[in-house]
């Protein structure tokens, strides 16, 4: 993980610097213009790992606890939409400096997929992301574009069963990063339609460890006989209108 974000700081930092070249030599040119780019955004955000987090869950502990997965061995998450805002600002004609907000969120409701019964369990998980990238043509109108984000990832889980009553809901804020590939078509002067999927990893730097089950979970997600908190990883496909100022 420590080679994945120093090889991701480079890009940004060797990119940035190439980028920030090219615009003072572009400058010097009379005509050029580096413009501010807006848009709205939409898609879908599909669960990858840990599979606690897609699977169904088959077993739960005898009493409910104070956590995401509240003593299951899964929470049966399925795709979810997403959308956003994002600003671009043009460094050169290869390379944009940009930044995006994104919302989604889970949920499901678990009552009769385990085999011990546990009543109703409804669990939870929204996601505010706050990304910093730098998109670089790499042909025509195809692109890369790598990132770093904020995370707010927040937990909620209710229940009211033989187990007991719980009401949980905790905010998590991690650092996460990304890489992803995208295409503009471009449809007038000022409008672009944009289309594109990333790989994120949610939670890529302050993993905690969850020392005691009895009180509130200090870890979003534990995989099973782990105690460090496990890795979220998603895949997003959006499509986006963008707007030239």
């Amino acid at each position: 993980m420590k080679r994945i974000i120093f090889l991701l700081l480079l890009f940004f930092s060797c990119n940035f610097a190439f980028g920030q070249g090219e615009m003072l030599a572009n400058a010097l040119e009379p005509g050029i213009m580096h413009p501010i780019i807006i848009g709205v955004l939409g898609g879908i955000n599909l669960p990858l790992s840990p599979s606690e987090l897609v699977n169904k869950p088959t077993t739960a502990t005898q009493y409910v606890q104070q956590s995401l997965l509240n003593g299951l061995n899964g929470l049966g998450f399925q795709s979810t939409y997403n959308f956003g805002i994002v600003a671009k600002y043009t460094l050169s004609k290869k390379f944009l400096l940009g930044a995006n907000i994104e919302y989604s969120g889970w949920k499901s409701i678990n009552s009769c997929n385990c085999n011990d019964t546990i009543g109703k369990s409804e669990n939870k998980l929204t996601l505010f992301h706050f990304g910093f990238f730098l998109q670089y043509f790499i042909y025509k109108n195809l692109y890369a574009v790598p990132e770093i984000s904020f995370n707010i990832l927040g937990a909620r889980v209710t229940e009211n069963s033989v187990r007991g009553n719980l009401d949980f809901s905790k905010s998590y804020p991690r650092i996460g990063a990304g890489l992803g590939l995208g295409y503009e078509i471009p449809l007038t002067n000022k409008f672009t339609f944009d289309l594109s999927a990333k790989r994120q990893f949610l939670n890529l730097l302050l993993n905690k460890e969850n020392h005691n089950t009895n009180s509130e979970s200090e870890s979003l997600i534990n995989s099973k006989n782990e105690t460090k908190e496990a890795t979220l990883f998603i895949l997003s496909f959006n499509i986006g209108i963008l707007f030239t100022l």
